[in-house]
């Protein structure tokens, strides 16, 4: 009989630290994943900003861009767009800004 109930009180509280493992699991993922989605989210907006000065750069120094060229500056990477950004002060054409 002591043996059943030392068994019995075995498993609850091993169910019970399952539970509370869980549910601190969950808490933890959650904090993490909005973390993650903030750094994301800035990275991403960091981009945009950076597409969109690019792009009104282009247009005061160059005038009128073209769609292919507005496609490259929207697919490229943040380290390319911080690069063009220094690129235009002295280029002299959209192709000098992309190719250096």
């Amino acid at each position: 009989m002591l043996q059943e109930t030392v068994q019995k009180w075995y498993k609850e509280a091993e169910q019970k630290g399952m539970r509370e493992g869980k549910r601190k699991g969950k808490i933890e993922g959650k904090k993490e994943g909005k973390k993650e989605g903030k750094k994301e989210g800035k990275k991403e907006g960091k981009k945009e900003g950076l597409v969109k000065l690019i792009l009104s750069q282009f247009e005061a120094k160059f005038g009128k861009i073209s769609a292919a060229d507005r496609k490259i500056v929207r697919c490229a990477e943040t380290e390319a767009l911080l690069e063009w950004g220094t690129r235009i002060i002295t280029a002299e054409s959209i192709d000098e800004v992309f190719n250096g």
